[in-house]
């Protein structure tokens, strides 16, 4: 009688043990930044004097990402910067 007694709790331990796991979290995981692919910047001249106007244009930056020309790639000497 007590076998019968524990054969039959078993399976109720087992259904209450394995419902007992903790539920998925709803925290998604931080997406990193992308990196732009085939980002580039054109010019309207490609040559002139001291004081030639040039106008830049770029495309395929990621969107609010700071874009800045350097004179001679000279970080401390900044032309220009906008956000994409």
């Amino acid at each position: 009688m007590r076998v019968l007694k524990v054969l039959a709790v078993i399976p109720l331990w087992v259904l209450l043990t394995a419902d007992a796991s903790p539920a998925p979290t709803d925290n998604p995981s931080p997406q990193p930044t992308p990196t732009p692919i085939h980002a580039y910047i054109t010019l309207d001249v490609s040559a002139g004097g001291p004081n030639t106007q040039i106008t830049v244009s770029g495309n395929s930056f990621n969107p609010g990402q700071a874009v800045s020309i350097d004179w001679d790639g000279d970080p401390s000497k900044v032309l220009g910067s906008a956000t994409a």
